[in-house]
């Protein structure tokens, strides 16, 4: 089941928004996902992490506090933000976007 395939790997967030689905798109995630080799690359994760003498990070939850979605800011927001991003490449520093269900 895949229900049970993902939660052996941590990844059951990808199903957070099921109900919210029509059947075809249900279909087509189960599809997707049916389709991702998860023991294979849970043991490339492994043996990458491994090989650098580092120990798999435990992997949690952002708090509810640190999410915001950009539709829902002020366009003063977004515009702080985006040269916030701008600054951050341009003197090298890594940004991280994460995104999980797709288009959400």
């Amino acid at each position: 089941m895949t229900v049970t395939r993902l939660k052996d790997y941590g990844q059951e967030d990808a199903i957070a928004f099921w109900d919210e689905l029509s059947p075809e798109e249900r279909d087509l995630l189960v599809k997707d996902i049916q389709s991702i080799d998860l023991p294979r690359i849970d043991r490339i994760i492994r043996c990458s992490l491994g090989s650098q003498g580092l120990q798999l990070p435990a992997i949690e939850p952002v708090p509810e506090a640190s999410v915001s979605i950009v539709e829902e800011r002020t366009p003063a927001d977004r515009e702080r933000w985006w040269k916030r991003g701008l600054k951050a490449i341009s003197e090298g520093k890594l940004a991280v976007v994460l995104l999980s269900g797709g288009q959400n």
